[in-house]
């Protein structure tokens, strides 16, 4: 009796499956204008089927793209939301993988209905099963690449988007780290990098790295001035540095030891100078070449930069010394006007208020590339106005 009853199911499945193909493959002949009204005439008498298709077929993308037709006429005709998109969560929450087709037509679903769907979605990326969390991280993925940075941002979803996809750095499965980490590129990085800070000094290698690619991947996406100023702030914040204008120094000399030589030299002299003062070890705490050793241990260990140069003993010069790691790297695939740009931020925030130690780490970290001698007239036009200004008399 069950296997009859299973059968019986499984026709019915069937037959309604067949039915949307033929209602489809009719509104097909039909001009748009009026397959549109086809569809939104008989959308309650549709819907029935729809919902059973998308339950017995959770991979076929068939009954979601005649549901994404068909939602807007349901929801003017009184139809709750949550109940529109029931089918959606059917196919969503199945324990097989979902089609790439499949998960474009959830993905646009997600958007046209953010606060109906995507709570769905980060509830199936809390699953404990690793192919309900791959499915929700796919529709996640096509998601973002649909609607865009700007999209996600005028949609208001980039900061559920966060939150949902920062766990998803620390899952057990690599595949699952490494999509969500690349997601990130569709987010500022002022919102990223005080997110995903924190988890690189998780005492889970596997997290660290997931980490550094994430970061890595929103200051690509974030353009030159925007992923700089995200990185002196976030840096800035992790010390516990308060941000403020710093009195200017009393000399020169207290930039650099040769910051007294580059108020004397003309234009043409003083930027290299200047450079050379930045990124010496005369100015602040990292080691020559702007970056400090990394021990490559977790928040529990003890050893490595405490005894260093001055990131900072413990979980605070760790997370400093692996941010500047991810910094270099994201200078090593910077363009002309990415440098400029970058650059001028930095040294702006840095000559401002030359006594915080933030700028001055990231600002010596970029010096520090052989790709930036080319632009370290940037740092010159900044450092030459405050270096005449705080000239002795």
């Amino acid at each position: 009796a069950a296997r009859r009853g299973e059968e019986a199911v499984a026709q019915a499945g069937a037959a309604a499956h067949r039915g949307l193909v033929c209602v489809s493959l009719l509104a097909g002949s039909l001009p748009p204008v009026d397959a549109s009204a086809f569809l939104s005439r008989h959308a309650r008498p549709l819907f029935p089927p729809v919902a059973a298709s998308s339950a017995a077929c959770s991979g076929a993308p068939l009954p979601l793209a005649l549901l994404r037709v068909l939602l807007p006429s349901l929801l003017s005709r009184g139809v709750e939301p949550a109940a529109a998109i029931q089918p959606l969560i059917d196919a969503l929450h199945s324990t097989s993988a979902a089609t790439p087709a499949a998960a474009t037509v959830a993905a646009s679903l997600v958007l046209a209905h953010p606060p109906v769907a995507l709570p769905e979605v980060e509830r199936l990326l809390d699953s404990p099963l690793p192919t309900q969390r791959a499915n929700g991280l796919t529709v996640l993925a096509s998601a973002c690449r649909l609607a865009g940075r700007r999209g996600l941002e005028r949609r208001g979803m980039a900061g559920d988007v966060l939150s949902s996809l920062v766990p998803r750095l620390s899952d057990a499965e690599l595949s699952s780290r490494a999509l969500a980490a690349g997601l990130f590129d569709r987010l500022e990085p002022a919102r990223v990098l005080p997110a995903v800070a924190p988890l690189l000094t998780s005492p889970l290698a596997e997290a660290r790295a997931a980490a550094a690619d994430a970061m890595f991947a929103s200051l690509c996406g974030g353009g030159g001035a925007a992923a700089a100023a995200a990185v002196v702030d976030t840096l800035r914040d992790a010390s516990g540095a308060p941000a403020g204008i710093a009195a200017p120094p009393r000399h020169p000399g207290e930039i650099g030891r040769d910051a007294s030589r580059c108020g004397e030299a003309g234009p043409a002299q003083a930027a290299p100078l200047l450079a050379a003062s930045l990124s010496s070890g005369s100015c602040g705490g990292t080691q020559q070449g702007g970056l400090p050793d990394d021990d490559g241990g977790g928040e529990g260990d003890s050893g490595g930069e405490s005894g260093g140069g001055g990131g900072g003993g413990g979980r605070g010069g760790r997370l400093e010394s692996r941010l500047l790691r991810v910094v270099s790297r994201w200078c090593a695939q910077l363009d002309g006007t990415g440098w400029a740009s970058a650059l001028r931020v930095v040294a702006a925030k840095f000559f401002a208020s030359a006594g915080e130690r933030a700028s001055l780490r990231v600002l010596r970290c970029m010096l520090a590339q052989a790709a930036a001698r080319p632009h370290q007239r940037e740092v010159f036009v900044f450092g030459f106005a405050r270096l005449r200004a705080a000239a002795p008399a």
